[in-house]
C-alpha cells in the first residue's frame, strides 16, 4: 500500500475559499507595506507613488497607486495628502528616492504596518475575456487603532473604518458585473462568493508595535 495523501491543514483551511493569495474584493484590512517605489505614467507627466501591500491574512494587494501629479506634471493637492496620511499613520516624517536597478525606491515605508480600506475597481482588459482589477484607497488609518489622523486629533472613534466596512459589505465586488456585461455584452450574471467584510479589520495583538501613531 502507498500513501496517497498525508494530511496538511493549511491547504484543508484553503479549501473555503478564503485563502486566496490575492486580495479581490473591497475589504478594510490592516497589515505590512511589502514595497515602495515612485513611478511615471506613460506618455504623461503624471506621477505616483506605488505601494504592494500583505493583509495579516497574507493576502496581497499590490500596485496600489497614490497620485500627486497630474499629467502635466501639476501637483494635486488630494494625492499629496493621501501621502502626508500615509506618512502620519506610518510614523514616517520623510520620504526619499533612492534608484534600486530599474526602480526608484521609496525604502522608508517598507515594513511598515497601515491599515487600508481598499475598493476593488475592474476594467477592461484588451485581448482578454477576462477583466484586470486594482485598488482605489478610501480611507488611510493606523494599524493599532483603525483611526485616520483626522479622527485622531479631533478625539473620535473609528468612524471611517467603521463606514467603509458597510459600504463593502453590501457590494464587496464593487464594479465587477458591470465591466463583465459590457465585456461580454450578455447583460452579465450576478457575480458569487460575496462575503461579509465588516469584520475584517483584525484587532491589534498584544505585542503591537509602540512605535505605531496612536
Amino acid at each position: 500500500m502507498t500513501t496517497a495523501f498525508t494530511y496538511n491543514e493549511e491547504q484543508a483551511a484553503a479549501a473555503d475559499g478564503g485563502s486566496s493569495e490575492y486580495l479581490l474584493e473591497s475589504a478594510v484590512v490592516r497589515g505590512t507595506i511589502t514595497a515602495a517605489r515612485w513611478t511615471l505614467a506613460q506618455n504623461s507627466a503624471a506621477e505616483f507613488l506605488q505601494i504592494d501591500f500583505e493583509t495579516e491574512r497574507g493576502q496581497k494587494a499590490n500596485y496600489i497607486n497614490f497620485i500627486f501629479k497630474d499629467k502635466e506634471g501639476k501637483p494635486l493637492q488630494f494625492g499629496e495628502e493621501r501621502i502626508q496620511a500615509l506618512m502620519g499613520c506610518t510614523g514616517v516624517q520623510s520620504l526619499s528616492r533612492v534608484q534600486k536597478g530599474q526602480e526608484v525606491t521609496c525604502p522608508e515605508l517598507v515594513g511598515r504596518k497601515v491599515a487600508l480600506a481598499l475598493e476593488v475597481r475592474y476594467f477592461a482588459k484588451a485581448n482578454s475575456d477576462k477583466p484586470g482589477f486594482g485598488f482605489d484607497v478610501k480611507a488611510i488609518m493606523s494599524a493599532k487603532s483603525g483611526i485616520t489622523i483626522g479622527e485622531h486629533r479631533e478625539g473620535k472613534g473609528p468612524e471611517s473604518k467603521e463606514y467603509w466596512a458597510g459600504q463593502f459589505a453590501a457590494n464587496p465586488h464593487g464594479n465587477k458585473a458591470a465591466i463583465e456585461a459590457k465585456m461580454s455584452g450578455n447583460g452579465g450574471a450576478p457575480t458569487s462568493g460575496q462575503h461579509d467584510y465588516s469584520n475584517s479589520y483584525v484587532p491589534p495583538a498584544d505585542d503591537m508595535d509602540d512605535e505605531i501613531p496612536f
